[in-house]
Parts: C-alpha cells; sequence; structure tokens
C-alpha cells in the first residue's frame, strides 16, 4: 500500500466541551448519510449535565454562507434527535448550538451526506478497498452500517485482503478469519461481490524461510499454494476472484513470480473451477500502468496461469486522473486514465487470449487520491478535488472500457486519524464515519454512471470560452463533453481537467447543442443538487459555466 499524506478539513465528529456538556455525532449509531430528501432526524449523543440545555440545527449546502434551513429547538437528553429539513440530494454541513438559560455555550458543525436512492442499476465495475482484515487494535468496518453505506455510495464490489500468515498460523494448519468470514457473507444481502488479494511472508508458520518480500523456494510456492487453495474450496462461490500477492514489486516477473503463479493456478482451479486467478497483484513501476510486470509474465507464456491480471496506477496527490503525470523512458508517455487504458485494456486485454479463447480480464485493484495537510508544501489535492478526481476518475474508466474493467477507489474508510499521515486519509468516510464530499460525489457519480454505455464525446459545433492562447481545450482534453446512455436515456458530464498539478481550477464557458430536446433536460452539480438549466439559445444550444467539478445534464 501506498504511503502518502491527507488533512480531513471539516471537523468534528466530537464537540469540545462547554459549560459541562459535550456532544458527539458520529459513528454507526448517529449516521449522518441519508437516501433521498425530506425530514431528518440528527441523532446526537449528549455527555456531562444536559439540565436546561437546548440543542437546535440549522443546515446549509456545503461551504454555503447562506441557511438552507433551521429545525426546532429540542431539550438535550443523553440521546437527543434534532429534527432537520434536507429536502433534496446534496452535501450540507449542519451546525448544531447549544444554549442554556437563553446564552449559547457551545455550537459544532458536522458534514451530512443525503444521497440518491440506490433503487437505480449500480456500477458494476465500482469497487473500493475495505480493510475488514485490518491488523491494527481498532478494527476497521461496522456490521451491517459499512455495508450500508457502500450500498448507498453505488458500489458493487469490495477488495479485501487474507493475509497468508492469518490463514496459515501452523504448518498445514488452517483457518478463514472469522471476521472476514462474516464480511464475505454479509456481503450477497448489499449485491456486492468481493475480491480477496491474498499473500504476504508468512513468518508465523515458517520462520527464516523467506530472504526477501517474495518467496522464492519450490517449498514455499507449494506451501503458499495449498493455503490459497485452502481458502478458495472453502468460500467456494462467496468469491471468485482471487489477486494472488498484494505488490510483488520484489519478485522478477518471470524468475520468481511467474514460477509461483504456475503452482497456485492450478491448486486454486481444482479447489474451485469457477475462481479467477487474477496476476501482478498491482506490482510494477509506478503500480504497473505500463505493464511492467504483466507484459514479460504474458512473454514467457504466463497468460496459461491467469484469468486476469491487475494494475495499481495511482497518481496521488497533486496528478489528476485526465493528464496524470509524464513517464520519462516509460513504454507510456504519460500515467493518466485514458493512456494506460488504452495501452493495456484496448491494446493488450482485448487482443491478447488465455487458452479457452477468453480475453485475460484487467483489474484495477488500487487506485485513489489522499487530502493533503495544507502544510504539506503546495497542497493541491482538498477535500473538494478528492470529490472530483473520484468522479472523473470512473467517468473517463467508464468512457474507455464500458465498464469491462473493475475499478477499486483505495479506500473506502481513512486508516487512521492523522492529518499528516496519508495512509490515514485515502478514505470516502472518516475514521468515524462521517462522509466526506467525495463520498457525496461517489454516490452521484454512480447514480448518474448506472451501466450506460459511453456514446462518445461532443465535439461538433461547441466553443470554449476563455482560451488559453495556442490552446485547443476539446483537442487537448481539458475541456470535457462525454454522453452516456442508449436513446431517451442519455446523460451528459461536463467538465475541465487541470493539465497542470499547479492549476486546479480551470473554469470556462462551453456553448454546445445538447443530444436531448431542452424541454427534457435537467441540469445537477457534482453533489446531485438540482440547479437551474441555462437560458436556451438558438436551436438547441445553452452555454454552460464548468470547472473542475462534473455537472451533469440528464435527460428526464
Amino acid at each position: 500500500m501506498k504511503k502518502f499524506l491527507l488533512l480531513s478539513l471539516l471537523a468534528t465528529a466530537v464537540g469540545g466541551v462547554a459549560s459541562g456538556v459535550s456532544l458527539e455525532f458520529a459513528g454507526p449509531l448517529r449516521p449522518l448519510v441519508s437516501a433521498g430528501g425530506g425530514n431528518k432526524l440528527l441523532r446526537v449523543r449528549v455527555s456531562g449535565d444536559p439540565r436546561n440545555v437546548m440543542l437546535r440545527a440549522e443546515a446549509r449546502q456545503y461551504a454555503s454562507k447562506k441557511v438552507h434551513s433551521r429545525g426546532k429547538s429540542v431539550p438535550a437528553r443523553p440521546e437527543t434527535d434534532l429534527p432537520i429539513l434536507l429536502d433534496s440530494v446534496g452535501f450540507y454541513e449542519i451546525t448544531v448550538t447549544a444554549g442554556k438559560n437563553g446564552r449559547e455555550i457551545m455550537r459544532e458543525t458536522v458534514p451530512y451526506a443525503v444521497v440518491p436512492p440506490p433503487d437505480y442499476d449500480r456500477p458494476r465495475e465500482m469497487g473500493t478497498c475495505t480493510h475488514f482484515a485490518f491488523s491494527g487494535k481498532e478494527k476497521k468496518g461496522h456490521f451491517p452500517y459499512t455495508f450500508e453505506l457502500l450500498k448507498l455510495a453505488g458500489f458493487t464490489r469490495v477488495r479485501d485482503d487474507l493475509p497468508w500468515d492469518a490463514l496459515e498460523r501452523k504448518p498445514g494448519v488452517y483457518q478463514i478469519p472469522e471476521r472476514l468470514e462474516k464480511m464475505i457473507r454479509t456481503l450477497p444481502a448489499y449485491g456486492i461481490r468481493p475480491l480477496l488479494v491474498t499473500g504476504y511472508n508468512n513468518n508465523v508458520a515458517y520462520p527464516g524461510k523467506f530472504r526477501k518480500a517474495f518467496p522464492t523456494t519450490p517449498e514455499m510456492y507449494e506451501a503458499f499454494g495449498n493455503a490459497v487453495a485452502y481458502a478458495v474450496g472453502t468460500l467456494g462461490n462467496l468469491v471468485t476472484e482471487w489477486e494472488i500477492w498484494n505488490e510483488p514489486n520484489s519478485a522478477h516477473p518471470v524468475r520468481e513470480y511467474l514460477p509461483l503463479l504456475k503452482v497456485v493456478y492450478p491448486k486454486i482451479k481444482a479447489a474451485n473451477p469457477k475462481a479467477k486467478v487474477i496476476s501482478c497483484g498491482g506490482a510494477g513501476a509506478g503500480g504497473g500502468p505500463g505493464g511492467g510486470m504483466i507484459l514479460p509474465i504474458a512473454g514467457a507464456g504466463g497468460l496459461d496461469f491467469m484469468d486476469g491480471f491487475s494494475i495499481h496506477p495511482y497518481m496521488s496527490p497533486g496528478f489528476d486522473p485526465d493528464f496524470g503525470y509524464r513517464a520519462n523512458g516509460g513504454p507510456i508517455p504519460r500515467v493518466s486514465v485514458p493512456i494506460f487504458m488504452d495501452h493495456l485494456y484496448r491494446n493488450f486485454s482485448c487482443r491478447k487470449t488465455l487458452p479457452d479463447g477468453r480475453h485475460p480480464q484487467m483489474y484495477v485493484t488500487e487506485v485513489g487520491w489522499y487530502v493533503q495537510h495544507p502544510g504539506a508544501g503546495q497542497a493541491v489535492c482538498t477535500e473538494l478535488v478528492q470529490a472530483a478526481y473520484f468522479a472523473r476518475l470512473y467517468l473517463l474508466g467508464r468512457a474507455k472500457t464500458d465498464g469491462n474493467v473493475p475499478i477499486y477507489w483505495y479506500d473506502f474508510q481513512n486508516d487512521g486519524t492523522d492529518p499528516a499521515e496519508g495512509e490515514h486519509n485515502f478514505g470516502l468516510i472518516r475514521r468515524d464515519f462521517s462522509p466526506k464530499p467525495a463520498y457525496q460525489a461517489a454516490a452521484v457519480v454512480a447514480s448518474m454512471l448506472r451501466n450506460r454505455p459511453f456514446v462518445g464525446a461532443l465535439t461538433k459545433e461547441v466553443s470554449v470560452s476563455p482560451v488559453e492562447k495556442g490552446a485547443d481545450p476539446l483537442r487537448s482534453g481539458i475541456v470535457k463533453l462525454y454522453l452516456y446512455g442508449d436513446e431517451n436515456d442519455r446523460m451528459l458530464a461536463v467538465w475541465s481537467a487541470q493539465g497542470d498539478p499547479q492549476i486546479w481550477n480551470r473554469k470556462c464557458k462551453v456553448t454546445f447543442q445538447l443530444p436531448f430536446p431542452y424541454e427534457k433536460a435537467g441540469l445537477r452539480d457534482w453533489s446531485g443538487r438540482n440547479l437551474p438549466m441555462p437560458e436556451k439559445l438558438s436551436g438547441n444550444r445553452i452555454e454552460l459555466e464548468v470547472d473542475f467539478l462534473p455537472k451533469y445534464l440528464i435527460q428526464k
């Protein structure tokens, strides 16, 4: 896993103590996410002395100064439900004030996500890493709240770990960790399928057997293969996607990784012929987007021992998914979603065949952006930028693969609470389960994309202003107008990309012909909030102001 930095900019799961009272807002018992607009109840845990304390909530749209709605004052109790009207889908900030004897004694602000009801066809490629197998003192995830949040965000896939040393504590003695198995058995009820990555040296059962961070002897290949085969056979069709090792960058693709694959593959197939063996584990320079792991393996006959392969094409924190970063001396000019999808999906996966005639399935099993601490140099990935990148990742992925490449965001929940530790802050939700803007962006882009096919990019009769000198914003890919869907069910996503990590917000106005009747069009922002349609120009043309956050035009 990658080591990076992040800051959670929004405060506040636990309020400060004032006049003997403290307030707690977040967590599985005090949810800050709900589906569909309407009257909501914000549950607040009140600690201390609540006598004569009155609580009241008021809501604003995210980053807005204008009050959206105010709730009634309610006497404080150990568990207090505060009424508040959140009448539409959107990302809100709710400020709770506590008063005593007519005097305000404290106020705290918390995020609240009102997401589209998950009654649509959720994207088949949309996945995230969950870390139920997290090995820290405080286990990640919650039964059943995490699964409810995953469904509300539109996910249909999760990736989690089954470490070798958790699977085999003594040589030849196997077990599936209880918590992981419970997670796997819970997922089907929420319409979510699991992918398990297994690996990591087993110094518990086999101390002294490893000279590097990967097995290199036939003895350890065989031991690992037997352990994985047990897990595959035990879990059966509950888990049919198995990724072999996580980021085995210390292993030589042909001399060390392929021999392991040749041992493990037949054992997995014998345990469950329906199981898919995913090679590479996201390894290779820069996470493998240039094919540094899969290409030599395939060239050495390795396609006979896999069903697919995975990459981890991180561009975090300062490079956007549209343009990524320059790959000097590599097989591709840049690491960006459009380029690595062309390179490894269109030009490799779609052109190569396995022994049974199928194409090797490509997976992006980790990719994500962490929110930077504002003191970490020139921070370019804020919480809102993270939200934009999430949406654009899946919009671009659908445009290049029509949903045929599963993409797993790393990761769903923050791994910790240190704002200066990036690994703690990749999540769409915080450690206390409160939502970030990226969670809202996930739910909205899922409801917009659904499983609509990519139609194409609008380029004809499109004009952009202002235009930088010598730049063609459409040809260069800075301005995107991407159309998805079938006839009478269209969705147009519009945004502007950076193209430069120091330019995080390119604002411009785009004039274009709507691909469906103006009278049947609706406009929504990144958070799913309804916006007024721009005035109709001649014919079916409109002028729309766009920036780094996608806007969605939908055919009603």
